[in-house]
């Protein structure tokens, strides 16, 4: 005897809520708009309007970009769509393992990918779909930079995508009442060393310029600087605080830079805290790196896409926005 179920008195969204999803991840970051000629600098609100229905084509690729309504106050919501037409994969039969081109006409089609974006306008904190095979967010800044250039000649700006830096980690090193170990692995000490500002360093800042310039003079592809500490027995006092807390602020600073947040690999700060439960010292490790958002937001899987998802995105990063958002107005506080 044969059973069949017939589905079809279910509510869509209950046959959804069951469908397999995939995890797309996010980049959350605040945004700098500098006028270059010192002048007040548009908002990024107005960015995105600007390049509304004014597509971009570099490297085989047409960027498209189109408001979408957040249902939020002081939110404003856009969905990235991109275009391949050049560099196309071929098509694989599994059975006989031959390899076809696509049918398309890359003169009139292309593959089809996409990006949302959401950005608090009083937090000023952009939340942006990471999609490697759409606009990756610094294609984005220079898409921006591109457009806007080009119809305000006096003008001019440069948009950077500043890390937003969580405070657990940072606190704990705050908290620590002596310090043994720092490990500092940064990378590019070319790039370091042209865009570290030479006024008013801290001890920490020269340390990393020196060393940095060291690398950048031998060639060297990243450089690590280590301060370790002896026994308690026969360093008792540990690393200086201020010059492991100029670090872990110098640290923070580069993450939010968006000409250095790429440079950092690793900072690691080792020291003792008090225990709270048997109120003795305790060591223990905190890398700074791991301090910043690492988040996602899920949207049904589909095996033949016939669509972008539009609005499964949407509500996939909507609700990522109001899981966040408190933990993001306690960071910045406005």
């Amino acid at each position: 005897m044969v059973f069949y179920l017939r589905l079809t008195n279910f509510a869509p969204s209950l046959i959804r809520k069951y469908m397999p999803t995939i995890k797309r991840k996010v980049d959350i970051v605040s945004v700098e708009v500098n006028c270059l000629s010192g002048g007040d600098s548009p908002q990024f609100t107005q960015l995105l309007r600007c390049i509304e229905a004014n597509e971009y084509y570099i490297n085989g690729k047409l960027f498209e970009l189109s408001m979408l309504d957040s249902e939020r106050q002081g939110v404003t919501m856009a969905f990235v769509e991109t275009t391949q037409d050049s560099d196309l994969p071929p098509v694989k039969n599994k059975q006989s393992k031959e390899l076809t081109a696509l049918d398309i006409d890359p003169n009139e089609e292309g593959l089809a990918f996409a990006n949302i974006l959401l950005y608090d306008e009083r937090l000023n904190v952009l939340v942006y779909e990471i999609n490697r095979n759409g606009c990756y967010l610094g294609k984005l800044k220079e898409w921006i930079e591109r457009r806007w250039n080009e119809s305000h000649e006096d003008q001019q700006i440069e948009v950077n995508f500043p890390a937003i830096i969580r405070r657990n980690e940072y606190n704990r090193v705050l908290g620590m009442t002596n310090y043994r170990k720092l490990t500092c692995k940064l990378l590019n000490p070319t790039q370091i060393v042209r865009e570290m500002n030479n006024r008013n360093e801290s001890l920490a800042e020269q340390i990393v310029r020196q060393q940095a310039e060291n690398g950048s003079h031998t060639g060297a592809d990243f450089v690590t600087i280590e301060q370790n500490c002896t026994s308690l027995r026969l360093n008792p006092n540990g690393l200086s605080r201020d010059f492991v807390r100029d670090i872990a602020d110098f640290a923070r600073n580069m993450l939010r830079r968006a000409g250095l947040r790429q440079c950092v690999d690793t900072i690691e700060i080792t020291g003792y805290t008090i225990d709270p439960e048997s109120n003795r010292q305790k060591q223990r490790t905190v890398d700074l790196f791991a301090d910043t958002f690492d988040e996602s937001f899920t949207i049904p899987e589909v095996q033949l896409q016939e669509n972008l998802q539009r609005e499964d995105r949407k509500t996939g990063v909507l609700r990522l926005y109001d899981r966040i958002v408190p933990e993001l107005r306690q960071i910045i506080r406005v």
